[in-house]
């Protein structure tokens, strides 16, 4: 009887033992699929973060290549979608593009370019001494000036930043200039001559307002009489073009190459400057009341961006506007060795000349009577520019991730492209 009690004890300690295994074993199973669901939870919460994370460096990327094409100052704003539903954004915030005042090479994002040509050194290097900026009014220029020689006259200057050559002086400059030991390059030093065999044209002359020229080689344009209209294309001026009181020349895509030589009617083709003499050739002129308006080629046009431009061995007083004077352009005045005359040769008392213009480099520049300023309305994106963009990264299915990106563009002279990087990113950075 005893044994048989002991052995239904027994099982009835082994049915605890199950059931205790059993039950330990289901709190088990469940821990391991309740984790499971956590881990799977995590991973997709992981794959989803890193998709909008993804996104959200494809913003930043995007970001860095639509800024450095657009430039500093210009882009504001940008989104790509995608045909999944993903969406790529960017927006500059205030102060978010900054151009760099050191790094840049001096010349090459000047709005106005004093070159000072004339070199009587051994090394080549122009005189700082002389004064290749003569401003009896105020000039204030928006973007950069340079300059190889010195400021004269009792007007003050002011721009984006002053670059001027060491021992050259700069009385009444605000900013304080930079001071640089090497002269800077000719921007434009590329430009090319017209070709050789341009045909030689001459003015009608009888006049009925207005006359419309075509392009060529002129010995000279007179709008003295009546008003003139060019057509696009290049002018070859040997002589003077000069527009006369009262009268308005104008022309949309058009370039004036101011030389040598003398254009005949029965001729075909100009001669170049020598580089060994002092010579006479084309000239520009705006006479008190006249009224100029030129507009230069665009696109992949030879000399697009041009408006007036001279020979680069021609040399004196090129371009001068007088007194009243109305001059607009969207172009460039590219004079190497010539200069730019404005306000000067005006009757006494006239009111002051109306002058905007896209960019100046010339061999000097004399500012003179009542100008208040000189318009130049180009805006030339420094070379090295750094930017803060907040950038967002959308999926499809709506989920977004912000950032904030920071990054330079073209701070590598030799080779722009490989200089563009981000150099800072964090998400969230609304």
């Amino acid at each position: 009887m005893l044994s048989r009690r002991a052995r239904q004890t027994e099982r009835g300690q082994t049915l605890v033992l199950s059931l205790a295994f059993l039950a330990l074993f289901g709190l088990f199973a469940v821990s391991v699929l309740r984790f499971a669901g956590i881990t799977e939870a995590q991973r997709m919460s992981t794959e989803r973060t890193a998709a909008a994370n993804a996104v959200a460096d494809g913003a930043a990327q995007f970001a860095l290549a639509d800024t450095n094409r657009l430039g500093c100052g210009t882009v504001s704003a940008g989104t790509m979608s995608f045909a999944s539903g993903d969406t790529l954004s960017y927006s500059v915030p205030p102060g978010g593009c900054v151009g760099s005042s050191a790094g840049d090479t001096p010349g090459q994002d000047c709005v106005l370019c004093l070159l000072n040509s004339e070199s009587d050194s051994e090394d080549g290097q122009p005189d700082p001494n002389r004064d290749v900026l003569n401003v009896d009014t105020a000039l204030k220029v928006s973007g950069e000036i340079d300059s190889n020689g010195s400021k004269s006259g009792i007007g003050a200057v002011a721009g984006g930043r002053l670059v001027f050559l060491n021992g050259a002086s700069c009385a009444g400059c605000a900013p304080a200039p930079t001071s640089v030991n090497s002269a800077f390059v000719d921007p434009l030093r590329a430009t090319q001559a017209p070709p050789a065999n341009t045909p030689s044209r001459s003015q009608p002359q009888s006049c009925h307002s207005p006359v419309q020229l075509s392009p060529g080689v002129y010995s000279g344009i007179d709008a003295t009489r009546c008003d003139i209209t060019l057509t696009a294309g290049t002018y070859v001026l040997t002589g003077a073009i000069t527009v006369g009181s009262g009268h308005v020349l104008s022309g949309t895509g058009v370039t004036l190459y101011l030389t040598c030589g003398q254009a005949e009617e029965d001729q075909s083709g100009w001669s170049p400057c020598s580089s060994n003499e002092e010579q006479s050739g084309g000239v520009f002129v705006v006479e008190t009341g006249g009224s100029a308006t030129l507009n230069p080629p665009t696109g992949q046009a030879a000399y697009a961006g041009l408006t007036i431009v001279s020979d680069p061995n021609l040399t004196g007083e090129l371009v001068t506007l007088q007194g009243n004077a109305s001059f607009g352009s969207s172009g460039t005045i590219y004079l190497p060795k010539g200069s730019l005359a404005v306000g000067g040769s005006g009757e006494e008392g006239s009111s002051s000349p109306t002058v905007s213009v896209g960019r100046v480099v010339v061999d000097s520049l004399d500012l003179d009577g009542d100008l208040t300023s000189l318009g130049i309305t180009e805006q030339i994106t420094p070379s090295c520019a750094y930017y803060t963009d907040q950038a967002t990264g959308q999926l499809a299915g709506g989920r977004q991730q912000p950032a904030r990106v920071s990054f330079e563009t073209n701070c590598n002279m030799g080779a722009p492209s490989a200089a563009d990087s981000i150099i800072n990113f964090a998400y969230g950075g609304r």
